[in-house]
């Protein structure tokens, strides 16, 4: 057997015997896992496994519904898959009043789109596949991606941390046009009618810091780290602790 299967076989061995060792967890999360779900805050960031939201924002469990997309991508609410529409159909009925988009810097979807900026996904190419899931949050990625590579000198992973950010504007601004809860028509409605907070962050993977989307202002304020953008026990300053009443 290859050297590499031996490897996966033992941490994969590894992770089944350390998965049900009780001091994974804390008593105070392992009291909250024992209550009724009460989620605080619908999630939705990329699929990159470098980025640890739980870590990032310091929360535990019982939190945040969290929905993993390539590159974050929300597309339209008629092109939304069952799957996304299944989980927004929960945020509602969960009552939850706090949405979160999150993107990220050096972000592989992003830079699919840059890559291929009229994919197929009938071709059967992987990149084409990837590629094609960013290009449904609704942007003209074929004009808007030739731009930013040409500002970047071709650079495409700095192109990619500023698509990556046009991909998180996108995902709010599709976001806020889809079914609302309590009698509200769309996401929209609710946040005008102070019932609900949508936040929209970049996180750059490097730095480990957090840059916060200013809807009012129309720019990104940076954050210093993580400590003022917390959820749980240390709540999210502006979402949480700070938002609708």
């Amino acid at each position: 057997m290859p050297k590499n299967h031996l490897s996966i076989a033992a941490r994969t061995k590894q992770v089944a015997s350390n998965a049900n060792l009780p001091q994974r967890f804390t008593d105070a999360e392992a009291a909250v896992m024992a209550q009724p779900h009460a989620p605080k805050c619908f999630l939705v960031c990329c699929i990159d496994s470098r980025f640890q939201p739980d870590k990032a924002l310091d929360y535990g469990p019982g939190v945040a519904l969290e929905y993993r997309q390539i590159a974050a991508v929300i597309p339209p609410e008629a092109q939304a898959s069952p799957d996304f529409l299944g989980r927004m159909a929960f945020r509602r009925l969960n009552g939850i009043d706090h949405i979160l988009l999150i993107s990220h810097s050096d972000c592989g979807g992003a830079q699919a789109a840059l890559k291929v900026p009229h994919p197929d996904p009938s071709s059967g190419d992987d990149l084409h596949a990837v590629a094609a899931v960013v290009h449904r949050a609704g942007l003209d990625l074929a004009s808007l991606g030739a731009k930013l590579l040409a500002e970047e000198k071709g650079d495409i992973r700095a192109a990619g941390d500023r698509l990556s950010r046009y991909l998180g504007l996108a995902a709010r601004e599709n976001l806020m046009k889809y079914k609302g809860r309590d009698g509200h028509a769309t996401i929209a409605d609710e946040v005008a009618a102070g019932k609900l907070k949508v936040m929209l962050l970049h996180y750059d993977l490097g730095k480990r810091q957090f840059e916060l989307y200013d809807d009012k202002k129309g720019v990104w304020k940076p954050k210093a780290n993580a400590s003022a953008l917390r959820l749980g026990a240390r709540p999210l300053r502006g979402c949480v602790a700070g938002g609708p009443k």
